[in-house]
């Protein structure tokens, strides 16, 4: 499992494929580059943005929120939107928002889960000055930098009723 301590070298292996599998010149990667050529070297580097920020491979039936989130994508005043992330449980919206002073991230969730899973974890990024986390508007406090949702606090989730209703209706 990565930990938190091995986050840097993570980050490093997505910054460097990212600018690695494109042309410095044409920020494309249809060209040869070093031995990388063709559209498929920039696969691994976005499924690694994803798992940065939304994981569901780390453990069967769990959902990890933010746990490797690179810093950078977490500035004060500047919203961060990961808008209907696919995941095996179904696609999940997040919002994520750092007050001016950088005391308080409000992290907005929105799932629309086809099977919950059995648990949802947020990973608080270790942001310096953060002193508060509010999801979905609650406060919230973490154990050992870590907050356990219960399907009850995520908020609104549509588990595909429509379409089961559908399909078992056609």
């Amino acid at each position: 499992m990565l930990e938190r301590a091995t986050t840097g070298a993570f980050l490093t292996a997505m910054y460097s494929l990212f600018a690695g599998a494109m042309s410095r010149k044409t920020y494309t990667m249809c060209e040869t580059r070093g031995g990388i050529t063709g559209v498929t070297p920039a696969h691994p580097q976005i499924w690694m943005a994803r798992l940065a920020v939304i994981d569901d491979q780390i453990a069967d039936d769990e959902l990890h929120l933010l746990r490797l989130l690179p810093l950078a994508w977490c500035q004060p005043g500047q919203p961060a939107d990961f808008e209907d992330m696919p995941t095996e449980f179904g696609p999940v919206s997040l919002r994520l928002v750092l007050s001016r002073d950088s005391a308080t991230l409000d992290v907005s969730l929105r799932p629309a889960f086809r099977s919950v899973p059995d648990k949802v974890i947020l990973h608080v990024p270790p942001l310096e000055g953060l002193l508060s986390l509010r999801i979905n508007g609650r406060e919230v406090e973490s154990r050992n930098g870590e907050v356990e949702l219960k399907p009850e606090e995520i908020g609104e989730q549509n588990l595909g009723g429509d379409v089961l209703k559908a399909a078992s209706q056609g």
